[in-house]
């Protein structure tokens, strides 16, 4: 069990760090207890995605309160602060953060907010395996892509799977 100190009665199980594997992103599961939080904003320097895997949180973010449950998610931006906080029971939230890289005369991405079972998944070219995007990939101002994978009973990608960016 690891602890962060923004946190407040949360469990941290780190995923991925640049300083245990050179990975240029982390990926942390918060789990957090009844009224676990963030103890201040967090989240600046760095764009975030959250996903709920379990229970619920409200994610705190320029005065705005926004409440996430299972399978939901949002994206934040290098430039905004934000606070996290359980909603009654214990919780899980997965959550990925890595530095932006501008590109100049692309214009920073917005917030995004979304739950999974309200998008469509898209058919990929592989038979029985199909994906959802949970941010737009024909938007250069994002940077960073999360999708969630589906695979129908026994459908494989069949391959070892070799990319030029980073996985997590």
């Amino acid at each position: 069990d690891n602890a962060l100190p923004d946190f407040i009665d949360t469990v941290v199980h780190p995923m991925a760090t640049p300083r245990s594997n050179g990975t240029r992103f982390g990926q942390y599961l918060l789990e957090f207890g009844t009224g676990g939080r963030s103890r201040t904003d967090v989240g600046r320097g760095f764009e975030s995605f959250l996903y709920q895997m379990a229970g619920e949180v409200v994610v705190h973010l320029a005065g705005e309160a926004h409440q996430l449950n299972a399978q939901s998610f949002c994206y934040l931006p290098d430039d905004l602060d934000f606070a996290i906080e359980s909603v009654g029971s214990a919780s899980a939230t997965f959550w990925t953060k890595r530095r932006y890289e501008e590109v100049s005369g692309v214009p920073r991405p917005e917030p995004v907010f979304g739950s999974v079972p309200e998008l469509a998944a898209v058919p990929d070219d592989v038979p029985g395996v199909s994906y959802k995007e949970l941010l737009p990939a024909d938007d250069c101002a994002f940077d960073m892509a999360m999708n969630v994978l589906i695979f129908e009973p026994g459908s494989s990608i069949g391959q070892v799977e070799m990319h030029h960016q980073e996985h997590g």
